[in-house]
């Protein structure tokens, strides 16, 4: 009983030193990814899928040793392999910002590019008549937590910060609980370079554990924590 104890210990050591070794190499692979875009074409969200798109061949090997030590050490259930495999995706996808985040130059500069992207992209489309009907509608206390949300993302965008961030406070009054509200608090506590309230903020966010936003409230506190540091 005990050999065959010492010896499941010693498959276990040797699946987990190679899981470990197979994270590093995607880390590697994956900044490769980034620094191979051509700078004049400049950063763009899909290449957030592009690179970490892990049913590539060249993922797929290194794929298979991570999540064979994942689901030698994990209780997968009733899962199908559909399942299991979105969800450790997923994990691999979150555990492996911090390392990138602080490693690879390249995505670094993507994410701290994508926030500004994804300020413009929520506010795209939306006419300037529109805008200034709601912000009349605020002005009056008209306005609901979704219209009041949208003003102050063109607020951010136009890169008034401090307004910005009293209409996401004042949305948060009328709808605590506002997803979106408290990711662009976060984004523009970030953006004003208050790392310490950016991270709070991004924490709340991500402990509610709602994807693809707890993804992306990830990457943003990640680079945020290497900004205050």
């Amino acid at each position: 009983m005990k050999a065959k104890f010492l010896l499941l210990l010693t498959v276990f050591f040797f699946q987990f030193l190679d899981a470990q070794s197979a994270r590093q190499e995607l880390i590697t692979e994956v900044c490769a990814c980034f620094d191979n875009i051509p700078e004049e074409t400049g950063f763009k969200v899909e290449n957030l899928k592009e690179c970490f798109d892990f049913t590539k061949d060249k993922y797929k090997s290194l794929m298979e040793k991570i999540v064979v030590q994942e689901i030698d050490t994990s209780d997968i259930g009733s899962k199908t392999s559909y399942e299991v495999g979105y969800d450790y995706g997923k994990k691999l996808f979150n555990e492996v910002q911090k390392p990138l985040i602080e490693t690879c130059d390249s995505y670094y500069r993507f994410v701290k590019e994508l926030k500004n992207v994804l300020v413009s992209n929520s506010i795209k489309g939306v006419t300037q008549s529109k805008l200034e009907d709601l912000q009349e509608a605020y002005t009056n206390g008209n306005a609901s937590p979704d219209e009041i949300l949208l003003v102050g993302i063109n607020e951010l965008f136009i890169g008034h910060h401090d307004s910005a961030l009293q209409l996401f406070q004042n949305c948060l009054k009328k709808k605590s609980n506002h997803l979106m509200a408290n990711f662009f608090l976060a984004l523009t506590y970030d953006l004003k370079s208050e790392y310490e309230l950016a991270v709070q903020s991004y924490n709340s966010i991500i402990n509610q554990g709602i994807e693809p936003i707890t993804s992306v409230a990830i990457l943003f506190k990640e680079a945020a924590l290497l900004d205050k540091n």
